[in-house]
C-alpha cells in the first residue's frame, strides 16, 4: 500500500514543493502617508476631494467609529485617510490602483476601503437625501430645476461628470 501513495508522487512534485518552500516573499513595507488633510490649502483640497475641508471633517464624524481599526499593529490607515481615498475615488472615477496610489495602498486594500466607507456613508442616505413623495413637491422640484438651470421634467441630480456622446 504504501508503495502505492510513493507512485503517486515523482520528482517533478517534489520539485514543485522545493520551489514553492524556497519562495521569497516581497519585503513588507511600511509607506509614511501623507496628511492631505493638512498639507494641502483649502482650495487645492477642494480641486482634489471636490469636498470643503468643514464637509470632510462633518462626514468623518459621522462615520469615524466604523472606520477605526482595533489595532494599529499593522499600520492600519487612519479614519481620515480612508475617508479621503474613498472621496478621491468618487471625484476622479480613477481605478483603484490610481488612487490606491495617491493614499500609498495595495490596489486591493484601496477597494476594501472604498467599500467599508460607502458602506457608512450609505447608512446615512435617509437623513440626507429626500426626494419629493407627492405631486405638488414633484412639481414644484420640475419648476425649481428649470427656473435655475432650465432643464425641464427634472426632480433631482447627482454631482456628476458629463460627457458629450458624438455621434457618427
Amino acid at each position: 500500500m504504501l508503495g502505492d501513495i510513493d507512485a503517486m508522487f515523482d520528482d517533478d512534485d517534489d520539485a514543485e514543493i522545493v520551489e514553492f518552500l524556497e519562495y521569497e516573499r516581497r519585503p513588507y513595507i511600511v509607506r509614511e502617508r501623507e496628511d492631505f488633510f493638512h498639507s494641502l490649502d483649502d482650495i487645492d483640497f477642494f480641486v482634489r476631494f471636490r469636498l470643503k475641508k468643514i464637509t470632510v471633517l462633518y462626514i468623518l464624524s459621522l462615520i469615524e467609529e466604523e472606520l477605526e481599526s482595533v489595532t494599529d499593529r499593522n499600520h492600519s490607515i487612519s479614519p481620515i485617510n480612508q475617508l479621503l481615498l474613498t472621496l478621491r475615488f468618487y471625484a476622479t472615477g480613477n481605478f483603484l490602483l490610481t488612487v490606491g496610489d495617491f493614499i500609498k495602498v495595495s490596489k486591493s486594500s484601496a477597494s476594501k476601503i472604498v467599500k467599508k466607507v460607502s458602506e457608512a456613508i450609505a447608512t446615512f442616505s435617509g437623513r440626507f437625501i429626500k426626494m419629493p413623495s407627492n405631486d405638488e413637491e414633484i412639481r414644484k422640484a420640475k419648476s425649481s430645476f428649470y427656473e435655475k438651470a432650465h432643464v425641464p421634467r427634472v426632480i433631482g441630480s447627482l454631482d456628476c461628470t458629463h460627457i458629450k456622446i458624438q455621434r457618427k
